[in-house]
C-alpha cells in the first residue's frame, strides 16, 4: 500500500488532480500495488467519482 498525498499545490488540485488520479489508477492496474490517492478535501468529490481507487483527503485544521 502507498500512499500519494497531492499537498496544496498547483499541481495536485483541480484538473491536475483528476489527471494524475487517472495516471495513479492506471499504474496501481497494471502493477497491482494498492495506490491511494490523498487529496485536497476540495477535491474529494470529483475525485472520488471519477476513480475506482479508495480515496482519502488530508486532514483539515481549524484556523485561530
Amino acid at each position: 500500500m502507498i500512499f500519494i498525498n497531492f499537498k496544496t499545490y498547483e499541481q495536485g488540485t483541480g484538473d491536475n488532480a483528476e489527471a494524475l488520479v487517472q495516471t495513479i489508477e492506471s499504474i496501481a492496474e497494471s502493477s497491482h500495488v494498492k495506490l491511494i490517492p490523498v487529496v485536497q478535501a476540495v477535491d474529494l468529490a470529483t475525485i472520488a467519482s471519477t476513480t475506482k481507487l479508495e480515496v482519502w483527503i488530508q486532514k483539515v485544521d481549524e484556523s485561530f
